[in-house]
């Protein structure tokens, strides 16, 4: 009768969880593990069930053989060295016997004759404790520790390296074994002289770092990777490069031989394209940067990938060299590109201290017209009030990398101290001249309409005015993470002023800018600071500043103790404003569980109705923890705040919730 399944025998042994167990459709068939208590019988199952289907099939004995050496191999990984498993067959029984003997653990590792190494940097390659416990002993980890020792001996160019062991059970213990390593280390190895390369100076610049170095076993491959580098880098896509060695093992020197073969000088010939399906095929082209008889190299198409993954319309991008005879001197050039989704809309929500809960909406189209052009139509509202805006985004104007940005909004919202509906729009131009620098330069309008003013407040010249501005906005961007910064700095600064009184109600200039800094210490803390400020003050015919337009300070961007906009001067509890500003946020991240971060915070800031009156005496602060759980798309953040020095009308303890970090 033809032996029932194997796998039907496992799940009878799942199912009733004994060491012998029947067969679901034979009852007679047996799988027996004999003198097994350290290892769980259906782990043992699990790990033999391929030979086990292997015998199920064909009957070979020597399936069994290899069960029991898994089944033993599995025992003196955990420190059962000297394990004994035998197997056999008993009519339609299938009987393993394991003679566990007793776990060994890894009591004591020395090193004898190392002078190249310190004991504790041999110490590293030595299995280490957990929780106080010490590894299991087996000789393949002993194994393993001598080929880990030999290979970093290598590494330094110890090619002569030689390293025996022995063991012995430490004294005083049945289980516990020490191990001896005898290092016989030779003499150091170095690279004294490569043959076989033209007379190239740049070549001979670029290799000239093997030369007086130890010579590893990755020393060739490095060595044929920086030839073939350089000349792929200097027209010859086909290069190819070999390297031999001859050690003189008396004195310790090593003569690199190279094989070049350099293939013919090639220039670009022409690009096609594949994939694109609304991107213009001319913007591609221009994007990549890729010339028609430019010579080859292969940066330019490394550099091609990333200027098309750079405009964000791409998933995925490969610039390769099309399939050609090693005998042509012009490269055809293939852009593969798989594009992005052309749009989305999407939901977000929120909740401030002062306006409540918030929900908003968003449609944006990426693309539009085939040149990474962007569009965005979107809106919120809160208990304070609604705003709808759009905004058009044309990246590489004219070819280049000038970015035009228009933008146009309609806002209606309740303030601490007074309403305002407002309308405008911006035109801007931003260029970027260093990777990590841009600069902006643009227009600014808008109309405002100013309600519900304390009459104790001075509202400024004018409640209901149009103004026009011209700013100018550079940022230096140096962060690791723009989402999740650990490390680096972010500085950002405006300045804008309205140059005709044609143009503009009122007539005022202003700066504003912000410093925020982040250290990174072990254990992924994070040490995170932010200084900013501003500054806004009238001119011509404009004799105070509209209310609508002041200074403010409080809240989660700035003093996360107090309310939105409470501190500075106030009149019958309402806040006034000011022309000048500053606030100064700093805050230890601590890594909790997962990617939920706890913090400790103290803020300090300031507002000042009359900007040649500031008085640091009258800066407040505020302390207090919070709470980050970061995501891909940012960080969902809690704090709570505490103001030690409560005036009339202000909470000891101010909740606040946001989406990103406070900076």
């Amino acid at each position: 009768m033809r032996r029932a399944p194997v796998f039907l025998l496992l799940l009878g042994l799942a199912a009733c969880g004994s060491s012998e167990l029947p067969s679901p459709t034979d009852p007679d068939e047996l799988i027996v593990f004999e003198g097994v208590s350290a290892v769980s019988t259906s782990e043992l199952l699990e790990l033999v069930s391929r030979d086990l289907e292997r015998h199920d099939d064909t009957a070979a004995p020597g399936a069994l053989e290899d069960a029991a050496y898994r089944i033993q191999y599995r025992y003196r990984l955990a420190g059962y060295d000297r394990v004994t498993v035998t197997s056999r067959q008993q009519g339609k029984k299938l009987i393993f016997r394991v003679d566990e003997g007793a776990r060994l653990l890894l009591a004591q590792v020395h090193f004898d004759g190392a002078t190249v190494f310190k004991s504790d940097e041999l110490s590293r390659l030595v299995p280490s404790r957990f929780l106080g416990t010490l590894p299991p002993y087996s000789q393949r980890a002993v194994t393993l520790m001598e080929e880990s020792i030999v290979a970093a001996y290598r590494d330094r160019g110890y090619l002569d390296i030689a390293v025996t062991h022995r063991t012995a059970v430490q004294e005083g213990w049945k289980d516990r074994m020490v191990v001896w390593f005898r290092i016989q280390e030779g003499n150091p190895h170095l690279v004294t002289e490569i043959r076989g390369l033209p007379s190239d100076t740049a070549l001979e610049e670029k290799t000239r770092v093997f030369l007086g170095k130890p010579y590893t076993p990755g020393t060739p491959e490095a060595l044929e990777a920086s030839i073939v580098d350089f000349y792929r880098e200097n027209g010859h896509p086909f290069a190819t490069a070999r390297v031999k060695q001859k050690v003189d093992h008396p004195t310790g020197s090593v003569a690199l031989e190279v094989e070049l073969r350099q293939g013919p000088h090639a220039a670009i010939q022409q690009a096609t394209i594949s994939g694109a399906v609304w991107t213009r095929e001319r913007f591609i082209l221009e994007r990549a940067g890729l010339k028609r008889g430019e010579e080859y190299r292969m940066s330019d198409l490394r550099h091609a990938e990333e200027r098309l993954m750079a405009t964000a319309i791409f998933k995925r991008v490969r610039v390769s060299p099309s399939p050609t005879p090693e005998e042509t001197v012009t490269l055809p050039v293939e852009i593969e590109v798989e594009e992005r989704e052309g749009g989305e809309a999407s939901l977000r929500g929120g909740y401030g201290s002062f306006e409540g809960p918030r929900l908003g909406a968003d449609l944006t189209g990426v693309n539009i017209w085939g040149g990474a052009e962007s569009l965005r139509v979107g809106g919120n509202i809160s208990k304070t009030g609604y705003r709808g805006d759009t905004e058009l985004g044309v990246p590489y104007l004219f070819g280049t990398d000038l970015r035009l940005g228009l933008s146009a909004y309609y806002e209606s919202r309740e303030y601490p101290s007074f309403d305002a509906i407002s309308r405008g729009g911006v035109v801007s131009f931003s260029y970027p001249f260093f990777e990590m620098f841009t600069g902006t330069v643009g227009v600014r309008h808008a109309n405002i309409i100013t309600s519900n003013v304390d009459p104790s407040v001075p509202p400024g010249d004018l409640l209901d005015f149009n103004y026009t501005a011209l700013f100018v906005s550079p940022t230096l961007d140096l962060r690791d993470n723009p989402l999740n910064p650990t490390r680096g700095m972010l500085l950002t600064a405006e300045v804008a002023y309205t140059p005709s009184a044609a143009l503009s109600d009122i007539q005022f200039w202003s700066a504003s800018g912000r410093f925020s800094y982040f250290f990174s210490f072990p254990g992924s803390i994070v040490f995170a600071t932010s200084f900013q400020g501003g500054v806004i003050g009238p001119f011509g015919e404009t004799n105070e500043i509209p209310i609508a337009l002041r200074e403010f300070a409080g809240g989660t961007n700035t003093v996360r103790g107090f309310k939105f906009e409470s501190i500075g001067p106030k009149v019958n509890g309402e806040p006034t404003g000011g022309q000048v500003f500053l606030a100064l946020q700093s805050e230890i991240r601590v890594p909790l569980v997962g990617d939920l971060q706890g913090a400790v915070f103290s803020d300090q800031g300031g507002v000042w109705f009359d900007r040649t009156r500031v008085d640091l005496a009258d800066i407040r602060y505020s302390v207090g923890v919070g709470l980050r759980f970061v995501t891909p798309a940012g960080a969902l953040a809690a704090d709570v705040g505490w103001n030690p020095h409560t005036l009339q009308g202000e909470h000891p303890v101010e909740f606040h919730l946001s989406v990103g970090f406070p900076f």
